[in-house]
């Protein structure tokens, strides 16, 4: 065995200290199924477990009312609200027809796609932002082609 230094501290992490340790976490998030398990099955509760079995039960603590929506989710959902800003700006679609497109190509019903859509318009700093990006884009694919640039041979030896 290594000795890590003067505040090395080793202890085994036993089923019941898991056990406890896991029902502590979730009731103190909201979630009593495992302290719940732990009561009817007559485990002697720590503590701090008899507290929040206590609070639980005279309800000054609730399990939360909702999740909080993951931050995939609205990465998600201004994706898809990007899409459609899209290709009203650059194919001139009319809302209908961006949205069929855009639930087609990520795989999304109409009504989440006019969610997405709703939720952009709540925010009008986020919203200003994907429209003038979907303009810009727009009016760089109506542009006219630059001039070429040479192609330049190079080869790695050169380097």
């Amino acid at each position: 065995m290594r000795f890590l230094g003067p505040f090395d501290i080793r202890f085994e992490l036993t089923k019941e200290t898991f056990e406890a340790l896991a029902s502590l976490r979730d009731a103190s998030e909201g979630n009593f199924s495992r302290l719940a398990e732990r009561l009817r099955k007559g485990v002697q509760l720590w503590g701090e477990e008899r507290l929040l079995a206590a609070s639980a039960l005279s309800g000054q603590v609730r399990r939360s009312a909702h999740r909080p929506r993951k931050a995939e989710t609205t990465e998600t959902r201004h994706e898809v609200a990007l899409f459609v800003l899209m290709r009203e700006a650059i194919h001139g679609e009319k809302r209908e027809a961006a949205v069929e497109c855009a639930g087609a190509h990520f795989g999304f019903k109409r009504r989440y796609v006019f969610k997405a859509l709703k939720e952009l318009s709540l925010d009008p700093k986020r919203e200003q932002a994907a429209r003038g990006l979907a303009d810009t884009v727009a009016r760089m694919h109506r542009a006219p082609p630059t001039i070429p640039l040479p192609v330049l041979k190079v080869k790695l030896e050169d380097f």
